[in-house]
């Protein structure tokens, strides 16, 4: 089980030698594949092979590429490292066309759900700055009279959510 998470982050080349990691950046930097528990690579200018993938995936290595945001934008796993994952796998390939349109359509309604959730926070969080602001004459002032659960409250938050926040 590894234990090094590598970030690559400039201009490298990396390649597989010796069951390593080779890091090439100037000077080699070699790295035991199975010290390496997930790699990020943050550089647009990064060199690698398809050999390395199939040895980083080998080792059950996860490999992560980011955008130019140096945002996370793909991810390689290893599909047979365990059997549930290529349980899943397969499920998902025999999924009849009617459950994966059905499937899809619960994804959406949730998300449109999720939307209009976050709007309605929005929305009494603004409500909420402008009832606390100085032009309305009610300036925020951290004494007893607005307490942290007050604010949430006001904002919007279910009890259970506001429990969570105030065990802080």
């Amino acid at each position: 089980m590894g234990f090094r998470n590598i970030m690559i982050s400039s201009n490298m080349k990396l390649r597989i030698q010796d069951q390593q990691l080779v890091v090439t950046a100037g000077d080699e930097v070699h790295i035991p594949l199975e010290d390496i528990n997930c790699i990020l690579i943050e550089n647009q200018s990064v060199t690698l092979s398809a050999y390395l993938l199939q040895k980083v995936a080998d080792s059950g290595i996860a490999l992560y590429v980011c955008d130019e945001k140096h945002l996370p934008n793909a991810v390689l796993l290893p599909m047979v490292r365990h059997s549930r994952h290529f349980k899943i796998l397969k499920y998902q390939m025999e999924t009849g066309k009617p459950l994966q349109k059905r499937l899809w359509q619960q994804v959406v309604i949730q998300k449109i759900r999720n939307q209009a959730l976050c709007l309605q926070l929005l929305r009494n969080f603004s409500e909420c700055v402008r009832k606390y602001s100085p032009a309305t004459g009610h300036m925020w002032k951290p004494k007893r009279q607005h307490t942290i659960s007050d604010v949430c409250t006001d904002l919007g938050f279910r009890e259970e959510m506001i429990i969570l926040l105030t065990r802080h």
